[in-house]
């Protein structure tokens, strides 16, 4: 994995949000790939078991433009894989390092 820039300090409420989604995602280990040159413009796909044949979730995680990263939605991938879904987790360009729209376009 690609070392993140650092990010807006969060809220004590993002804080424990961050904390958690990590926790419930640990040990979960994705199929990376990069789609652009910068740390945050990658994506993390959890495959099901028949991928070829399974429905894909791509996800874009909230974050206000400002902080997230593709990792913290990993927590999802136990319940969507075993419904036969593949999820896959986008990252983007974050403000203040890269200003709206960066992100969006992504």
């Amino acid at each position: 994995m690609r070392a993140y820039p650092p990010q807006e300090p969060f809220s004590p409420i993002g804080e424990r949000y961050h904390v958690e989604a990590l926790r419930l995602g640990e040990g979960l280990v994705g199929e990376e790939s990069a789609y652009g040159p910068d740390a945050y413009q990658g994506l993390l796909r959890f495959a099901a078991a028949a991928p070829e044949s399974a429905d894909t979730l791509l996800f874009f995680h909230g974050g206000g433009w400002t902080n997230g990263y593709k990792e913290w939605m990993a927590f999802m991938a136990p319940g969507l894989n075993a419904g036969g879904v593949n999820l896959v987790s986008a990252g983007y360009r974050l403000a203040p390092g890269h200003v709206f729209p960066t992100g969006l376009e992504d």
